[in-house]
């Protein structure tokens, strides 16, 4: 069963009629939210989750006190390379799950547990996606069938620096 605790106003819930799980509409005011805090433990206590994962500042801290309070585990996921405000988050999860060996370098770096992190690269389904662009979308595209074709998949965030792809593309055509 998966379960979300989520801002009312956030993208999830907004979804969550096309989400199968479970959801917690959770105000979270600052890091430190008390009542917050409560809320989440009972929602934790009452549907006898096993393990919280959190993604970023507020929910790491509140997640991560929330998982000690009711003894679950708890896994912080990091994909950002930028620096992190406080390591206290991350070494009291059981686990923290990078996508790369660049960030989880960065975490240790900062006073992280090296222990604790876990390294798994984000995933590509070969079969599916495949570095041999098919002869259609070139066509369709309306591109020479020689074209060199360059891409970026990514959110849109100024650590991503789709800003570089896009001067190196601009080199490259020169």
């Amino acid at each position: 069963n998966v379960y979300f605790a989520a801002q009312p106003d956030s993208g999830y819930m907004k979804r969550k009629s096309v989400i199968k799980a479970t959801f917690l509409p959770l105000k979270i005011r600052k890091g430190y939210d008390v009542i917050a805090l409560f809320r989440l433990c009972y929602f934790i206590w009452k549907y006898k989750i096993d393990i919280v994962a959190t993604h970023s500042g507020w929910d790491g801290w509140l997640g991560a006190i929330a998982a000690k309070i009711t003894r679950c585990k708890v896994v912080r996921t990091r994909h950002l390379q930028t620096p992190i405000t406080n390591k206290f988050s991350y070494n009291i999860s059981d686990k923290v799950v990078t996508d790369s060996h660049f960030v989880k370098k960065a975490l240790k770096e900062q006073g992280v547990k090296g222990e604790k992190i876990v390294t798994i690269h984000t995933g590509v389904n070969i079969r599916e996606f495949n570095p041999h662009v098919k002869p259609q979308l070139r066509q369709e595209l309306k591109l020479d069938q020689e074209a060199i074709l360059i891409g970026m998949s990514a959110v849109f965030r100024y650590a991503k620096r789709h800003d570089l792809l896009v001067e190196a593309v601009h080199k490259l055509q020169k």
